[in-house]
Order: C-alpha cells, then structure tokens, then sequence
C-alpha cells in the first residue's frame, strides 16, 4: 500500500512539473 502511495505520489508530481513547465 505504501509503495502503491509513493508511486502515486511521483506520478502526480511528475504531472504538475509537466503542467507548470
């Protein structure tokens, strides 16, 4: 579940950087 939470996390991070750039 952690992990599954943490990958979640990334993406989402991931996605925002892409938007803001």
């Amino acid at each position: 579940e952690k992990k599954l939470c943490m990958a979640l996390g990334r993406r989402l991070a991931q996605t925002a950087l892409k938007l803001a750039a």
